[in-house]
Order: structure tokens, then C-alpha cells, then sequence
């Protein structure tokens, strides 16, 4: 009899555990539009303490760079104007070359700032005149996803953010490793544009539970873990 208890209380526990593995399973998973889901990865960033402070400074400078840029437009209307001689050209150019050093300084915590461009749906075709080759690498068409959305530049390059929506029996784990390994347009998928290369440290493919995220941006780590956030 005590055996017998003993079994039913342990197939219990197992049941229960078997349980739990199942429900953190499906926790993992991330709900909600896809474009949503990016425009939640942008304000996730955006709230990264050093990018608020860039831009809480760029906002505390425009004054400022507004009456510097209207101060240069004066400038470079006087220079050739009638009567301007070659000293006062001079002098001229001498002011704007100190507006624009206090510009370059004023204007660099916009480096910080993304090219936050609308998300577009993305099915196995592709979208607009891009191919999915063009977002996830020739030849990826079938990893298994079942919806996606990409935020990247009609032109351009160097940035691109894909969010892809796995079916339920996909390989994950392979899915990214053929992502990361891909070709588009005959290049490596983290060289695709033809006057920017983007540094492979730069080339992030990530996922949580259902949702594969790839991404490529010289601020690809700091984008990396905005998508992160999205599972806290």
C-alpha cells in the first residue's frame, strides 16, 4: 500500500513538473502584431538610460544649433555680396568655421538616434521589390515561419530590423543558424548593400520562445537588448 501511495505521489510530482516545463514554454512566447512589436523594441531603446540622455541633450541644444544654422545662412548670403572684399571673406569664413565646430559638438549625440522607419508586413515572398532573400538570405524561404515585419530604409543601408514569428514545430535553434550564415543578393546577408558594410560583430540574429529577431545596425547590441526587454 505505502508503494502503491508512493507511485501515485510520484507520478504527481511528474505530471506537475511536465506541467511546468510546458507552461514556461508557452511564457516564452511573445504576443502581439509584429509591428507592434517593433515600435516596442524602438521605445525600449529610446529608454535605454544613454540613449534618453543623448536625446533629452539634443533637445536642450536645438536652440541653439537653430540660431547657429540661421547665423551660417546670413553668413554665406553676405559673403558674395556686392562690396564684400577678400579680408571680410576672410573674417567670414573664420566665424563659420568656429559655428561649424560648435556645431559638430552640439549635433553629436545624434548618433544615438535610429532610423525608426514604419514596419511593413513580410510573408515568404518578401516585400515591396525586396525578396525574403534580401531580409533573411537566399534560400531561407521555408525556415518556418508563419508572419514577420521588417523596419529597414526604402534607401540607403546599414540598418535593417526583421522580427519573424515561428510556427509551432520550427527549428529554431537552425532557423537562426542559416540566417546568420545566408547570402542575399549575392552577398553575405551582413554585407548587402553595396556602399556599406556592416561589421559582422554588428549582425545579431536572437530569438524568444516563437519570436526571431534579426538585426543589423552599428547600434545592433543596444537593439539587441531592447528586443530582450520585450520578455520582461
Amino acid at each position: 500500500m505505502k508503494k502503491a501511495t508512493l507511485f501515485v505521489i510520484c507520478a504527481a510530482l511528474l505530471l506537475t513538473a511536465f506541467a511546468g516545463c510546458s507552461g514556461n514554454k508557452n511564457e516564452d512566447n511573445i504576443p502581439g502584431d509584429l509591428s507592434d512589436l517593433i515600435g516596442q523594441i524602438y521605445e525600449n531603446y529610446n529608454n535605454q538610460p544613454d540613449v534618453k540622455a543623448a536625446l533629452a541633450l539634443l533637445e536642450e541644444n536645438a536652440p541653439r544649433v537653430e540660431e547657429l544654422s540661421g547665423r551660417m545662412n546670413a553668413i554665406y548670403n553676405e559673403m558674395w555680396a556686392d562690396g564684400v572684399t577678400d579680408d571680410d571673406r576672410a573674417g567670414m569664413q573664420a566665424e563659420l568655421d568656429g559655428i561649424e565646430a560648435e556645431l559638430s559638438v552640439l549635433r553629436e549625440p545624434e548618433k544615438v538616434k535610429l532610423m525608426e522607419t514604419p514596419a511593413q508586413p513580410l510573408s515568404g515572398e518578401g516585400t515591396g521589390m525586396q525578396s525574403i532573400g534580401w531580409f533573411i538570405g537566399d534560400g531561407n524561404e521555408n525556415i518556418g515561419f508563419s508572419e514577420g515585419a521588417v523596419s529597414e530604409p526604402m534607401f540607403g543601408g546599414g540598418f535593417s530590423l526583421v522580427l519573424l514569428r515561428m510556427e509551432k514545430d520550427a527549428d529554431i535553434d537552425a532557423a537562426k543558424t542559416k540566417i546568420k550564415n545566408g547570402k542575399a543578393g549575392d552577398q553575405d546577408l551582413n554585407a548587402k548593400w553595396v556602399c556599406y558594410i556592416v561589421d559582422p560583430s554588428d549582425f545579431i540574429v536572437d530569438s524568444i520562445g516563437d519570436l526571431l529577431v534579426v538585426i543589423i545596425s552599428d547600434k545592433s547590441k543596444e537593439l539587441h537588448q531592447a528586443f530582450k526587454q520585450l520578455a520582461q
